[in-house]
């Protein structure tokens, strides 16, 4: 099966790792002359120097570079911008907006170790750029990098249909969908690389020959929607991108890689994922900068956040300073193109599917949880196509965890049809080994539609805060000190709790709404419960809605004293303070816990500030009974 390569079990790799390999016995002596030598001055004089070839202003020097950098006025080339200026480079950016290229120099360019310097030029046009390149020349006499980045996205396009007309009808019909949309997209994203880079060839091997061990480098600012197979609503822009891609390589082989040529210049791409810029965002604030929220790609991508500045920087002078790195694309996306993968993976689905349901053991389960994973990606539309070709969606098992990953990135629509649909046989209230409830899972991933309509469909409402009756108190906090097993599965069995761990306090108000009329089973401790995993989460204000829910402010010496214990462990100084001002005992200990004792804990982890927190508030240094009953009389002295 096509899957196996990828999905190799831990037990076929532990014995592909450690299997026995018949090796010849060595009669020969080994020389060690080279390593038990005494370290003399000289030798260690020499390792030293070798050192200084690691330091940072060595690994990623762009000092008394000259860049030119098309787009530098927004998004990802402003970024590039700052990131080469503000490490010593002379940066010339260009672009059709005088400007914004004047506004960039003007608040960025100031009190910097390297200068900002605009130069209007429209990059579409042969002759503009034959200007550029002639005015760079009149002042400079070389050129170290350049990074073409200017680019447009095109029109949107609706893929989601169910029949050959609509799709017609979305992608042909619609009156936006141009030839000149695609001429426009293409001219903007693809010859300006070729003119670009093909017009500066004197200058940047010149570049090459002024700085002793620097070869100069093109560096073409692609995309991510040029190597994935979805068109993601914009087939234009994909297509342009991808051409960009390939073009980068055929530049960097016919410049440097042809025996031709041959000349000292590195040609390679950046592929970016999810980042603010006027392309992703469609505006720009009074700073140039662009703003995207970080919880719209909580869900979508592996680092559950769009890109930051810094991390495009890095990519920057990675690409820039690397001498070994030639012909090949740069991907930072935060993982985004793991869930691509995987869907590619899903193109075979119906066949795959059929082999995975017949598969036992670690593996059936290892496949089942990769192959949800991607289903929930889908549609309900292609769930249903999957239902008609027989391809035992119907296993009672899979389909749970496919309404479990649909929970889990918040495809409300999918959940809904796997609700409804009686071959597909999801229950409400069941629970997978992977997943565990899904009341529980939407409120650990914060899905408050998601609970709301899970309550509302029929949602055993025990499991709001109902728990194992043979869990004790103890043993259900001492879960607070475990890893997650595994990364998609609710920490606990309450659903409450579950929210309360990921501060979501739009479930936890769902959850306790009055429409529901949750019967607390122990309420006291239910709640306590609750609080002490939002303190494990520094949730203060979590904490203050469970507090202002709970209907008496009783009793809760324990809770208070379980949160300043996670506070400390999970170095919360603000949570710390907030509770020792509120009466928590600094010297009390949690004795279930291993180093129940704040100070203790605090100090084990290296968490200086809440250290010195706590001995401020009259923790006792000289810690006893650290270990075992008090009868024990141990102590330790921090």
């Amino acid at each position: 099966m096509f899957v196996s390569r990828h999905l190799a079990t831990s037990a076929q790799l532990r014995q592909f790792a450690y299997q026995p390999r018949a090796t010849p016995i060595q009669t020969s002596s080994f020389s060690t002359s080279s390593c038990h030598q005494a370290v003399s001055d000289s030798l260690r004089q020499k390792a030293q120097q070798n050192n200084q070839q690691f330091k940072l202003n060595n690994l990623f020097n762009v000092k008394d570079k000259v860049a030119l950098i098309s787009g530098g006025g927004t998004g990802i080339g402003l970024m590039a911008t700052q990131a080469l200026a503000v490490n010593r480079a002379k940066v010339y950016i260009t672009g059709r907006t005088e400007e914004k290229l004047n506004r960039v120099a003007e608040l960025y360019g100031k009190d910097i170790p390297g200068s900002i310097i605009p130069v209007p030029a429209d990059i579409t046009s042969k002759e503009s750029i034959k200007n550029l390149a002639d005015t760079i020349s009149q002042r400079e006499s070389h050129l170290s990098i350049l990074i073409n980045n200017a680019g447009i996205s095109s029109h949107t396009q609706t893929t989601e249909h169910d029949n050959a007309n609509n799709l017609r009808k979305s992608l042909f019909d619609d009156p936006d969908a141009t030839i000149k949309d695609w001429e426009d997209v293409y001219r903007t994203n693809v010859p300006q690389l070729f003119f670009m880079t093909t017009a500066f060839l004197p200058l940047l091997e010149k570049g090459s020959k002024t700085h002793h061990g620097w070869s100069s480098t093109v560096i073409n600012i692609s995309s991510i929607s040029g190597i994935v197979k979805t068109a993601q609503h914009h087939f234009a822009y994909n297509a342009s991108k991808a051409a960009a891609i390939h073009l980068t390589k055929m530049l960097a082989n016919e410049i440097s890689g042809s025996p031709e040529s041959r000349l000292p210049i590195r040609i390679n791409s950046i592929a970016p994922g999810v980042f603010p810029s006027e392309i992703t965002t469609g505006e720009s604030d009074e700073i140039q900068k662009s703003y995207i929220p970080e919880e719209k790609y909580e869900k979508k991508v592996p680092a559950r956040r769009p890109g930051k500045d810094e991390n495009m920087g890095n990519a920057v002078l990675f690409a820039a300073t690397n001498q070994y790195l030639n012909g090949q694309t740069v991907v930072v996306d935060g993982g985004i193109r793991i869930g691509v993968d995987i869907l590619s993976v899903i193109s075979g689905v119906n066949k795959t599917l059929d082999g995975l349901t017949q598969a036992t053991g670690e593996r059936q389960l290892e496949q089942h949880e990769k192959i949800s994973e991607a289903v929930a990606h889908l549609g309900s539309k292609e769930v249903d196509a999957l239902n008609r070709s027989g391809s035992h969606f119907e296993e009672e098992h899979l389909v749970q965890n496919v309404l479990s990953g649909a929970i889990v990135i918040g495809n409300l629509q999918l959940v809904e049809y796997l609700l409804n649909v009686e071959n597909t046989r999801a229950d409400i209230n069941g629970e997978t080994p992977f997943f565990g409830k899904p009341l529980h899972i939407a409120a650990a991933w914060g899905q408050a539609d998601i609970v709301e309509y899970l309550l509302d469909k029929g949602a055993d409402l025990r499991a709001i805060s109902s728990y194992p009756a043979h869990v004790s108190w103890d043993e259900e906090l001492e879960y607070l000190n475990e890893e997650r097993r595994h990364a998609y599965r609710c920490p606990d069995d309450t659903a409450l709790r579950a929210a309360a761990l990921g501060g979501h306090n739009e479930v936890i108000r769902v959850l306790l709404s009055p429409k529901y009329q949750p019967s607390f089973k122990r309420q006291r401790n239910t709640y306590h419960r609750a609080m002490v995993a939002a303190a494990r989460g520094g949730h203060m204000d979590t904490i203050n809605l469970l507090r202002s829910a709970k209907k008496s402010a009783s009793n809760l010496k324990q809770a208070q004293q379980e949160m300043l214990y996670e506070a400390a462990d999970h170095n919360r100084e603000a949570l710390v303070r907030m509770l020792l001002k509120n009466g928590a005992d600094v010297n009390f200990s949690c004795r279930h816990r291993h180093f129940g004792y704040p100070l203790a804990i605090a100090a084990g982890k290296g968490h200086a500030r809440i250290v010195r927190i706590l001995l401020q508030h009259g923790a006792n240094m000289y810690i006893r009974f650290l270990f075992g009953s008090p009868n024990m009389n141990h102590g330790t002295l921090i």
